[in-house]
């Protein structure tokens, strides 16, 4: 089944300038929780260039917008290592040919992948037979040209299992763009290719939540940007953290409204250099990141996956009974009720009659033991008295004359 998003909710007018403004890690309250284990969320760092200030001054720097998403970074003060309270601004102005998109399943929201919401998001669940399969059509009333398509995924949501993508010219005439592969990362990339209409199909084994869909339109025009300001202080020095690969929340000192702000400071950074201290997330502790896990809310740190469906043993449901066999004691037959009679933790349903029995009666297998240990004995014995033979060299006693 197709579902049409109608073109006005989608479209990308001419001209338009979005602002979206996030105050972020305001609580009056000190500073708690562990700064070092924050930081380990973000892949980049870069020092701040601050200038001489004699009194509190709120700064402003410009960062990438795209190692920004959902506005989450970390501005640390070196001196006394402490995470400030920070006010984040994202603005965008764009010239794009205006698109539509179709849905294949259909979802709920389709256009939570346009909307330049990353809190939003289109999800595609699992069916029960199996693997999944989405296709998302990009339609244009003009010949729109592409060479990327990126997809940004919700927090702890492993990548899809393969991509392709093809273009649909006017005659209907398909082209092959990309050829169903494992993703490499969430982007795709493709040479440049002008269509109306380009379908992208999606395999994916775990939940699927995309919350944008980002295109490369190589006849738009896109001025953007984002700045993050902060009260800098005489003589402190500032690092900014940014890309993070999960949901950051920290708690900080009461930050003052940075947001409407008249003087503020236009400052620089330095270059933007791994954060030596990233982890990548593993939302199970099961030592496997959550980019590559084929199991990510399970631990499985074999990541078996005996059924080669791209999903894990632990988090599949081999019996279709609705629960996932890390949790099902009778993974092989439903049953869904997961009655174990006896509590030893194997369900009724794979749990014989006899060894219910034994183990409600733990001293039956030892008396059986005893009774046949007290049977062997007994033969032993008369076995040995038959089998004695008499002395026949000790004379037979005699009578007194």
């Amino acid at each position: 089944m197709m579902m049409n998003i109608p073109m006005n909710m989608l479209k990308r007018s001419v001209g338009i300038s979005l602002a979206i403004f996030v105050l972020a890690g305001i609580t009056v309250e000190a500073v708690s929780g562990n700064v070092e284990q924050t930081l380990t969320a973000f892949r980049n760092v870069q020092d701040l260039t601050v200038p001489a200030v004699r009194v509190p001054t709120v700064v402003e720097v410009s960062v990438d917008e795209a190692s920004t998403m959902n506005s989450s970074v970390g501005v640390l003060d070196t001196e006394t290592s402490e995470l400030l309270p920070y006010f984040y601004k994202s603005v965008r102005s764009e010239v794009n040919v205006p698109f539509s998109i179709e849905t294949a399943p259909s979802v709920g929201v389709g256009s939570s992948m346009t909307d330049g919401n990353y809190e939003s998001y289109a999800q595609y669940d699992v069916p029960e037979t199996g693997a999944g399969e989405a296709r998302i059509t990009i339609v244009s009333p003009q010949p729109i040209t592409l060479s990327k398509i990126g997809f940004a995924l919700d927090y702890h949501v492993a990548a899809p299992t393969g991509v392709e993508v093809r273009s649909v010219a006017g005659n209907g005439k398909e082209t092959i763009l990309y050829s169903m592969a494992r993703m490499q990362g969430t982007s795709v990339f493709f040479p440049k290719t002008t269509a109306e209409r380009f379908t992208v199909t999606l395999r994916y084994a775990q939940p699927l939540r995309i919350t944008e869909l980002l295109l490369r339109d190589e006849d738009s025009k896109v001025l953007s940007g984002a700045y993050v300001r902060f009260l800098a202080q005489p003589g402190h020095e500032y690092r900014l953290y940014s890309n993070p690969d999960r949901a950051v929340s920290y708690s900080t000192r009461e930050g003052g409204d940075l947001g409407s702000a008249q003087s503020v400071v236009r400052i620089t950074g330095g270059p933007v250099l791994s954060n030596q201290g990233y982890v990548p997330a593993d939302t199970d502790g099961d030592a496997i990141p959550d980019a590559v896990d084929n199991c990510i809310g399970v631990a499985n740190q074999n990541q078996e996956d005996v059924d080669g469906n791209g999903r894990g043993d632990a988090c599949d449901d081999f019996d279709r009974d609705g629960v996932l066999n890390s949790a099902d004691n009778c993974r092989d037959h439903p049953n869904r009720s997961q009655r174990d009679t006896d509590a030893d933790g194997m369900g009724d349903e794979c749990d014989a009659e006899e060894s219910r029995l034994t183990e409600r009666l733990v001293w039956l297998p030892w008396l059986g033991l005893g009774l046949t240990a007290g049977v062997l004995l007994v033969l032993f014995v008369l076995t040995m008295r038959k089998q004695t033979p008499k002395d026949e060299s000790t004379p037979p006693p005699t009578l007194p004359e």
